[in-house]
């Protein structure tokens, strides 16, 4: 069976990008270029509908905006990426947002997958957005980049990357396992 698919996955998948002021440079450009392969993979199953949001999304043009969706679910996949961006890691608030795009997804499984490099700003809102995303049915999956702190938010559901150059293959397998394998977060 080909990429390991026998029926359509009938997913959605939205990956949610820290782009806050602690991500290197060289760091958040891996992860954009990541991003974009992954999302040209992806938007190659069928049966997969896409999301890509980047958080927070303050720029000094968008002072106070929490998110940029790159990507909203349904549209096809351009070059167009999340410029950098300065400030916290407004966690709860994105994940509250990505919530709110996942629930009106047609699909019958849906995922968010969380690409960070440290704490979010405020940790209990955090903790309550996520609690509430496993209650809907949200599977929640983390990569922490080149910090830990991931495995304090999502202890079950999480792998950690410790060299940037290890992130594309760590995105791809992680994609890889929960995809090709039925319903639930443990990893």
């Amino acid at each position: 069976v080909k990429n390991g698919f026998r029926k359509s996955p009938n997913t959605a998948v939205h990956i949610l990008l820290d782009s806050s002021g602690s991500m290197t440079d060289s760091g958040l450009m891996l992860a954009n270029a990541v991003c974009y392969a992954v999302g040209k993979a992806l938007q190659g199953i069928p049966g997969v509908n896409l999301g890509i949001t980047a958080f927070p999304g303050a720029n000094r043009a968008k002072r106070g905006a929490t998110v940029a969706p790159v990507l909203r679910h349904g549209e096809k996949l351009t070059a167009r990426f999340p410029e950098i961006a300065y400030g916290m890691t407004p966690m709860a608030e994105s994940l509250w947002w990505v919530m709110q795009q996942l629930l009106f997804a047609k699909e019958r499984r849906k995922m968010l997958f969380v690409l960070t490099d440290g704490q979010p700003t405020d940790m209990t809102a955090t903790r309550k957005a996520l609690k509430m995303a496993h209650k809907i049915g949200l599977e929640v999956y983390g990569v922490g980049i080149l910090d830990g702190s991931i495995n304090n938010i999502l202890p079950d559901a999480s792998r950690v990357i410790y060299q940037l150059e290890e992130l594309p293959a760590m995105l791809f397998e992680l994609l890889h396992d929960v995809l090709t394998r039925k319903n639930g977060s443990c990893l």
